[in-house]
């Protein structure tokens, strides 16, 4: 054989040994050959019917002595919720089950394990084995800062409700196994929860609904069971009696219309279902404002699902300036959503245009007709899940931008000196936007009188108040107790005030520490007013709930600096780093450390508006409050919006430090744990902590990156402490690579560049991007390789 032939046949053999690597190596089987999180439920009869029922889809009993158990909650604070006992095992194709409760479940099943911890709403856990390794996750809910495994998050199913459960597809002749790393697929709703421990029988799971069960659910009516909920007409939503469908049920989530075209992307709409009900859209239309329909098919949406069409799916193209999008059920719009520069009447309310490659999302499910309002830029576009929004660049741009959590009730009058008829309740919008309130509602306690919805068009002025009387709202507060809450247009409630003794003639108001009190001047419209008297015996309260010691005085952010060592001090802040992200001994209020000697803290997440009391002190040139005793720091409320500080790299002061600071920045240089970021102006270092799980090999000298963190002092200036993987961002990827002009290429150059080609594209690969690139490596490999051959055929 001619010695090129030969050659030629090695460099073949190695094109397909490469391919086949690739191909291989990113293959993965549906059915799963490891332990796997089988089913969890987060609320039943009882707080204590949580439940996390595991499940062995192998051949071979596996012993889980020592394995754990993690919950990680959407802020990304992790909790441990069991370290299972020595000597506990999960038979081959059997189930092993821990509660929160003795009888695991409610109903006399023994759990396998359990403790006091609890599961509930937007987490996610985690299973490690007994070296710490992550077996399975499962994530529902929101999507999660800090999630145990990215993977799980390409979407994600809903938080389940009372007396449901999440529970995991069979993915063989028995047990129920299927992990595709896809929770949404991998995950159904089981409306009838079905926990297993070890000693029970391994049987297939019930996969779906189920028919003549009274109870209508996700699915049921693509079914033909008559019995139970029956086909419903077309639109409907399953039941004996059709749902109804309103404006609303279904709704425009969010936009993708300026696609990179050098990137290969599309266009894309996303849809969510807002509603509890499963929708089907068969012959529902959307349209543009070419007024070319699309006539939906074979789209059936389960509550809380979303779904995306991309371009292909349109006979329309989204106009990069400014358009309308239209969704009809018949001749109802169901949603709509202008943005950009599209003239529809009232540019004033139109969505942002979102630009190149970006996407604009709607908050939280929120519609009050109002696109500029509900729209936010995305941090990154995320079809198919829940929005990751960049509030804050919103806010720049002229949006309210904490919607949902600025608007508060601040004071209100529920027993008035003359007739009941004048009872009032303000509220107040502390953002620089005007915000519409339209379809928000006001209510008192559950069962009382009948909630109040704010009618179309009614706007809070920025800085402002808003003042609703009794006569408007009909609303009738009760003197001995009651309760005031605000509810957001997706029914969930923004705050509420609970009160109770309520004297005559006075109004119940924050104060300006943010706790309530009672005050003898009420000033419906205006800031709040309280005599001194009615601060001190307010602040004696709060003493008394912390302790109680009149020496110690409430403080702002701003007096830090006035006071001295071992001043004793009250001071309310917003959790922005928990224990333990850092130290098991402090944690972060935005501004202000807090340090306990004995790790004596609650359990805190980010956003919990806390109360400490202790000594000042300084550690660092940052400024502590040292406490002694758990009963020194009180929640006082959870889910506070945690301010974030952006800034330049140039900007950054004494006054920030513990503060929660967002820079931009180029990335100059790496050391180890340290980043060093320039902005043209000054330079920054980022350390980053070995507990929290950031990817630094992605992060290359050059790239144009976005920095959020604690700020600390450092040796050459200023530190950032980011917290999770999401606060260090790279916003341009490209970096830029020169040659001398004097010093040709080479054969040298040219390979090295060719490697250095490979090793970015398999650190993509790495990322979960195999099946973008997979040609593209292959094709590589290949010219290469002939290349070669030709070289070598030449040379024989």
């Amino acid at each position: 054989m001619p010695k090129s032939s030969i050659a030629f046949r090695i460099v073949l053999t190695g094109v397909f040994l490469c391919s086949g690597f690739f191909y291989f190596n990113f293959a993965k089987a549906d059915w799963s050959n490891h332990l796997v999180i089988s089913e969890t439920q987060i609320t039943g009869d009882q707080t204590t019917n949580d439940f996390i029922e595991v499940y062995n889809p192998t051949e071979s009993a596996v012993d889980v002595g020592g394995w754990k158990l993690h919950k990680r909650t959407q802020s990304g604070a992790e909790y441990s919720i069991k370290v299972f006992s020595s000597g506990k095992s999960i038979p081959a194709h059997g189930h092993f089950l821990w509660a929160n409760s003795e009888d695991g479940y409610g109903q006399g099943l023994a759990a396998d394990e359990t403790s006091t911890a609890s599961i509930a709403n937007n987490n996610s856990i985690g299973l490690l084995d007994d070296t710490d390794v992550l077996i399975d996750a499962l994530i529902w809910g929101t999507r999660h800062i800090n999630p145990f495994f990215e993977g799980e998050t390409s979407s994600t199913p809903a938080n389940p409700g009372v007396s449901q459960s999440l529970e995991r597809k069979p993915g063989a002749s028995d047990g129920n196994g299927e992990d595709t790393d896809n929770n949404f697929n991998d995950f159904f709703l089981q409306t009838t929860p079905n926990p297993q421990n070890s000693q029970a029988s391994s049987t297939p799971p019930i996969v779906g609904p189920v028919c003549g069960n009274d109870v209508c659910e996700s699915g049921e009516n693509q079914m033909n069971c008559s019995a139970d909920c029956g086909m419903p007409p077309s639109g409907g939503g399953g039941g004996s009696a059709p749902y109804e469908i309103k404006s609303g049920d279904i709704l425009i989530s969010e936009i993708f219309p300026e696609p990179d075209l050098t990137k290969n992307e599309k266009e894309w709409t996303e849809f969510y279902n807002s509603t509890n009900q499963v929708i089907d859209l068969n012959n529902w239309t959307i349209e543009d404002n070419t007024a070319k329909l699309k006539i939906l098919s074979n789209i059936i949406l389960s509550p809380q699902q979303y779904k995306v069409l991309d371009s292909g799916d349109f006979t329309f193209t989204l106009n990069n300036s400014g358009d309308v999008l239209i969704l009809k059920n018949g001749s109802t719009i169901i949603d709509k959503i202008t943005y950009g520069d599209f003239e529809d009447g009232n540019l004033d309310d139109n969505a942002l245009r979102p630009g190149k490659s970006k996407s604009i999302g709607r908050q939280n499910g929120i519609d009050t007709n109002n696109d500029k309002n509900d729209f936010y830029f995305s941090l990154i576009p995320t079809p198919g899940q829940a929005n990751n929004l960049d509030l804050s660049a919103s806010e720049e741009n002229g949006q309210s931008a904490s919607l949902t959590s600025s608007i508060f009730i601040s004071e209100f009058l529920p027993n008035p000196k003359d007739a009941a008829e004048n009872e009032w309740v303000e509220l107040f919008n502390p953002s620089l936007t005007e915000v519409d309130l339209s379809n928000w509602q006001l209510d008192d306690s559950e069962g009382g009188s009948r909630a109040y919805i704010v009618t179309s068009g009614i706007k809070i002025s920025p800085q402002n108040y808003l003042v609703l009387g009794r006569q408007q709202t009909k609303l009738i507060l009760n003197n001995t107790f009651d309760s005031v809450r605000l509810i957001r247009p997706d029914k969930t409630i923004q705050e509420q005030i609970d009160y109770k003794d309520s004297p005559k003639g006075a109004s119940y108001a924050k104060n300006i520490f943010g706790t309530w009190a009672y005050t003898n001047n009420p000033t419906p419209g205006l800031a709040n007013v309280f005599s001194s008297d009615e601060e001190r015996e307010e602040n004696d309260d709060n003493f008394k709930q912390t302790g109680g010691d009149s020496d110690y005085k409430p403080i702002e952010l701003f007096d830090l600096s006035d006071l001295s060592e071992n001043d004793k001090i009250i001071f309310q802040g917003v959790v922005v780093a928990p224990p333990n992200m850092f130290a098991k001994t402090y944690f972060y209020l935005n501004g202000l450390q807090v340090y306990c000697s004995r790790c004596d803290f609650p359990p805190l997440e980010i956003g919990d508006l806390v109360e400490v009391k202790g000594l000042l002190s300084s550690v660092l040139s940052q400024h502590r409050i040292k406490i002694k005793q758990p009963e020194d720091l009180v929640i006082v409320s959870v889910r506070q919006p945690a301010e974030v500080k952006s800034t330049t790299i140039s900007d950054l002061n004494e006054d920030l430090i513990g503060s929660l600071v967002k820079i931009q920045g180029q990335l100059i240089d790496k050391q180890g744990n340290k980043f060093f970021i320039d902005d043209g102006n000054d330079e920054v270092v980022v350390s980053i902590s070995n507990k929290i799980d950031i990817d630094k090999k992605i992060f290359k000298e050059g790239q144009e990156v976005i920095a959020q963190g604690i700020l600390l002092p450092d040796q050459i200036g200023w530190k950032i402490l980011p917290r999770f993987n999401s606060d260090l961002i790279i916003q341009n990827n490209s970096v830029m690579e020169t040659v001398e002009a004097d010093e040709p290429l080479g054969k040298n150059a040219e390979i090295n560049n060719l490697s250095s080609s490979i090793g970015n594209l398999w650190l993509k690969l790495t990322n979960g991007q195999a099946t973008k690139y997979l040609i593209f490596i292959a094709a590589t490999l290949a010219l290469f390789l002939f290349g070669l051959f030709l070289k070598l055929k030449k040379a024989l």
